[in-house]
């Protein structure tokens, strides 16, 4: 789990899943989005998570939509 977003990237083995937890103080949703489509777009409301499992080995990126922020997940 990539916390406070502090960490922006992550390496996982292939068949491990990340999960987005939103614990932002304003308590408002974050929408989570695959730059590479590997998921529909997921709101995640306040102290609710998204749980995405990778199967394939590669560099997915994924950014919280209208926010600048973003990631990186490292499959290998």
């Amino acid at each position: 789990m990539i916390r406070n977003m502090k960490h922006t990237s992550i390496e996982i083995m292939a068949g491990e899943s990340v999960t987005w937890r939103n614990l932002q103080r304003k308590k408002v949703p974050i929408i989570v989005v695959s730059k590479e489509g590997m998921w529909e777009p997921q709101t995640v409301y306040y102290d609710r998570i998204f749980s995405y499992t990778f199967d394939k080995p590669g560099t997915y990126t994924f950014m919280l939509e209208g926010t600048h922020i973003s990631g990186t997940v490292v499959v290998v």
